[in-house]
C-alpha cells in the first residue's frame, strides 16, 4: 500500500508536505495534445483559488481569482499564452525541480486539486442549508 504525505497550508497560504507521497502515481492529461502528465478537469477552481500561493499574487484580479480566468466559460481566457506557472510540467521544471521529483509534485497538485473540490463541495452545502433554513435572506 503506498504511503501518501499530507499537505498542509502555512499562514502565509502557502502549501507544505509532510510525509512521503506515492512515487508509483502517474496522472493522465485529460487536455488533448498537451504534454502535462497532470489530470485536469477545467473544473477552474485552482484559478478561482490563486490567494492560496504567493507565487499567483501578481495574477490576483483583486478578489483571489485569476484575471485571466473567464467567469462564464469557467476557463482560462489565455490558456495557449498562460503563464509558465500555469503549466503544470513548466512549472515543475522551472522551480521545483530541485526540491522534489516529478511524481511528488504531480501527487501534491492532485491532493491540492482535490482539497479545493473539497473545500467548495462543503461551501455549496453550507450555502443551500443557509437558503433552506432562511437565513441570509433579506427581511
Amino acid at each position: 500500500m503506498p504511503a501518501w504525505g499530507q499537505l498542509s497550508v502555512k499562514s502565509s497560504g502557502q502549501m507544505q508536505q509532510s510525509g512521503p507521497v506515492d512515487v508509483n502515481l502517474r496522472l493522465s492529461c485529460s487536455f488533448p495534445g498537451s504534454d502535462d502528465m497532470f489530470d485536469c478537469d477545467c473544473c477552474g477552481l485552482c484559478c478561482q483559488n490563486i490567494r492560496n500561493s504567493e507565487i499567483y499574487a501578481h495574477l490576483d484580479r483583486g478578489d483571489g481569482v485569476c484575471r485571466y480566468y473567464d467567469d462564464d466559460t469557467r476557463l482560462c481566457s489565455i490558456y495557449e499564452n498562460r503563464p509558465d506557472i500555469c503549466r503544470v510540467d513548466l512549472c515543475y521544471e522551472k522551480y521545483f525541480k530541485g526540491s522534489m521529483t516529478l511524481e511528488q509534485y504531480y501527487a501534491m497538485n492532485h491532493e491540492a486539486c482535490n482539497m479545493l473540490k473539497v473545500q467548495a463541495e462543503l461551501k455549496a452545502k453550507s450555502s443551500d442549508t443557509d437558503k433552506d433554513s432562511g437565513q441570509g435572506q433579506d427581511v
